[in-house]
């Protein structure tokens, strides 16, 4: 059985680093989402469907600017907890 740092070994967390290809797939994806909410909160009228909208843009927004952070800094940590819902 591991112990507890056996799973903080440095060449285990080099393994979860992000490939530049799927990168860029997935900021592609996060960027059609960024913009198909913004043509959501321009479309609609009422103001609770405004709001939501607008926290799902502003959600997303901060999925991209996290993603960009871990390639940055090459963060596996980031990278782990990164999950779009």
């Amino acid at each position: 059985m591991k112990c507890f740092a056996d799973f903080l070994d440095t060449e285990q967390l080099d393994e979860i680093a992000i490939k530049p290809s799927t990168a860029r797939m997935f900021a592609l994806a996060l960027i059609r989402r960024v913009i198909s909410r913004k043509k959501a909160v321009q479309s609609t009228d009422d103001t609770n469907a405004k709001l939501n909208a607008l926290a799902d843009l502003t959600a997303d927004a901060a999925y991209l600017s996290a993603l960009s952070v871990a390639i940055d800094q090459n963060d596996p940590t980031i990278m782990r907890k990164l999950k779009i819902k």
